[in-house]
């Protein structure tokens, strides 16, 4: 198994060497108002590569599209380059992911147009957020919560038939204590949604909160970062620490106790290990203290940094088979093509990719403007957006107008072995 584990990765980073950069989007926006925007960001590989469901600002695909920029979830067929949008809500979409068959997408959305929906406004007069899925077989949307506050980063659970997500909204079933954080909002706690009820439980109530849920591969367990203390025994000192809780039994488990937070964990295909990114010092080997991918071992708690980058590292995701790690980097000492540059935020953030095989980091891009959210894909390939203007393919340089009214430079998608 672990010779075939090293094949391929040394056959992953021997595609990736080899495959070229190339734009998938370029989306235009049809306002000339110098606040519209065109960006596409925040891609997902359906699960078996050949779709990829995206959010995007841009206004020229195909598709229903009577809300004109406003964020709209949207799919790329990767085999024709055809784009199509799949929601048209009347107000903002965000954090598409796929089902597990391929058929449905779940995501965050703030439209009240999907159907008949109780908590349109939250009690300070602004826009709930809900989770809502979209069907293939029916092309429709539909809400799975009716929350009064914020639900945020849904993901499904292996089989389909769960979703878990992060919300601030009280109402649910079980307990749920309601606490305010330090700006007066509902602390965050995290919920699942079932198909077979229809209904929502609280799977966490903690003394803080609790973000970015994720199900194991086997779906008896949930990985999530959380700032409570009071879910289990021996509680971190640091908040902000990965937890680990069992649906069977409820109980909960601090997997790491660094001296920083940790971040967006994420199961390997086995279960058997958790990657994150943190700036804690875990093996004393730390360059200064700056972000790094880390991997943990989840039998014996042992964590191993990944990357010992002179900036930091962070946004880390699996290949299918754990071979490799592909994440954002601002570090300027990896391997391969790297320009040094800045921009008004700092260093460039470049695509990089950790080898398992080999131990070692290698640049996968040096645009000359940011690239970050890579995601691989089931064949190997990888997709990332990205404000360069530099890789290949169609692409029209553009720049939207922030809120400091400084000109941004246009998200596009780009991907990297796209033929793979």
């Amino acid at each position: 198994m672990k010779n075939l584990v090293l094949f391929f990765a040394l056959l992953s980073s021997l595609l990736a060497q080899t495959a070229g950069i190339e734009y998938v989007t370029d989306g235009s926006a049809s306002s000339e108002d110098d606040t519209a925007s065109a960006t596409s960001s925040s891609p997902r590989f359906s699960p078996d590569g050949r779709k990829v469901a995206f959010i995007t600002h841009a206004d020229d695909f195909e598709g229903t599209h009577k809300f004109v920029q406003i964020t709209q979830v949207a799919e790329l067929d990767v085999a024709s380059g055809k784009i199509t949008y799949i929601t048209d809500g009347d107000y903002y979409q965000s954090e598409p992911s796929y089902s597990p068959d391929g058929n449905r997408i779940v995501f965050r959305t703030e439209s009240a147009n999907f159907g008949r929906l109780n908590h349109k406004l939250d009690k300070s007069g602004k826009r709930t957020s809900q989770i809502a899925e979209w069907d293939r077989a029916t092309g429709k949307v539909k809400y799975l919560t009716d929350g009064d506050f914020w639900s945020d980063f849904p993901e499904y659970s292996p089989d389909g038939n769960r979703v878990v997500f992060q919300t601030r909204s009280a109402g649910f079933t079980g307990k749920f204590t309601q606490r305010q954080n330090e700006w007066g909002d509902p602390e965050q706690q995290i919920a699942e949604w079932d198909r077979a009820t229809g209904k929502v439980k609280y799977l966490i109530d903690g003394d803080g909160e609790s973000s970015r849920p994720r199900y194991s591969p086997d779906g008896k367990k949930i990985i999530f970062i959380t700032g409570a203390s009071n879910l289990g025994p021996e509680p971190p000192v640091r908040k902000y620490q990965i937890a680990e809780l069992d649906r069977a039994t409820g109980t909960v488990r601090y997997l790491t106790r660094g001296d920083e937070a940790a971040a967006n964990p994420v199961y390997s295909s086995d279960g058997k290990r958790i990657l994150f990114e943190s700036a804690s010092n875990f093996d004393s080997s730390n360059y200064e203290g700056k972000v790094q991918i880390c991997e943990l071992e989840v039998a014996s708690g042992r964590v191993t940094l990944l990357t010992h980058g002179d900036d930091s590292s962070y946004l880390p995701a699996y290949s299918s088979r754990d071979a490799s790690v592909v994440f954002v980097t601002r570090a300027d000492n990896f391997e391969g093509k790297h320009t040094k540059r800045a921009d008004e935020s700092g260093k460039v953030a470049q695509i990089a990719e950790w080898n398992r095989a080999t131990g070692k980091v290698r640049y996968l891009t040096d645009g000359d403007k940011a690239s970050l959210w890579p995601r691989y894909s089931s064949t190997g390939a990888i997709v990332f957006q990205t404000q360069a203007d530099s890789f290949q393919g169609k692409h029209t340089p553009r720049v939207e107008f922030y809120l400091n009214r400084n000109e941004i430079p246009v998200f596009q998608l780009a991907m990297i072995g796209k033929r793979r």
